[in-house]
C-alpha cells in the first residue's frame, strides 16, 4: 500500500504537491461532522487548504497507531493523529479513513476519502481555526476603517480646493 505511505507522508509534511498527484481529478473527501447528512464533502483544493492549515498550525504533526487494511478498490486506515498547537495544547484525535484508488492514467490515484473522525479531539483545532478567521476579519475591518478615512481626507481636500478656486474667481471678478 505504497499510496497509503505515501498519502500520510505528504500529509504530515504539509506537501500540497505530492497530495495533489496523489489525487484523482474530481475526487472527493467526505468528513464526518455536525450538520445535515452528518458530515460534510469537499473538493481537492479545499481539502489541501485544509491540509496545508494543518501541516502550519500543528507542531511534531504525526499519525501513530496506524493499522491498514487493503480492500478491493482501496484501504482502510485507523490511526491517531497527534500533534501541539502554537499555544502548546496538546491534540489527539482518532480517527478511520476509507480510501477509494483507482487506476487513473495507469498510476493509483485516490478517488475518494471518508473520514470518521472523533470530533471531539477536533474542538481545540476548530477553535484555533475560528480565533484566526476572527483575527482576520478584524484586520480587515480595520484595513477598510483606515481606506474610509484615507477616502474621507482625500474628497476633504478635494472640496477645499475646489471651495479656494471658486473664492479665487469671485475676488476676481
Amino acid at each position: 500500500m505504497d499510496i497509503a505511505d505515501r498519502f500520510i507522508a505528504a500529509i504530515t509534511a504539509g506537501d500540497v504537491d505530492a497530495l495533489r498527484s496523489l489525487y484523482a481529478p474530481g475526487a472527493r473527501i467526505w468528513h464526518n461532522g455536525p450538520g445535515a447528512g452528518g458530515g460534510a464533502e469537499q473538493g481537492v483544493d479545499d481539502n489541501l487548504r485544509t491540509l496545508r492549515w494543518l501541516s502550519r498550525n500543528l507542531r511534531d504533526f504525526r499519525y501513530e497507531e496506524i493499522r491498514r487494511d487493503p480492500l478491493p478498490d482501496g484501504y482502510v486506515q485507523r490511526h491517531v493523529l497527534r500533534g501541539e498547537l502554537p499555544d502548546g495544547t496538546a491534540i489527539e484525535m482518532a480517527a478511520c479513513l476509507f480510501v477509494t484508488v483507482d487506476g487513473v492514467d495507469g498510476a493509483p490515484r485516490i478517488t475518494r476519502v471518508e473520514e470518521y473522525a472523533d470530533t471531539r479531539g477536533s474542538d481545540p483545532l476548530r477553535a484555533l481555526a475560528a480565533a484566526q478567521q476572527a483575527e482576520r476579519a478584524e484586520r480587515k475591518r480595520q484595513t477598510e476603517q483606515v481606506a474610509q478615512g484615507e477616502r474621507v481626507e482625500q474628497a476633504e481636500r478635494v472640496a477645499q480646493v475646489a471651495q479656494g478656486d471658486r473664492v479665487e474667481r469671485v475676488e476676481r471678478a
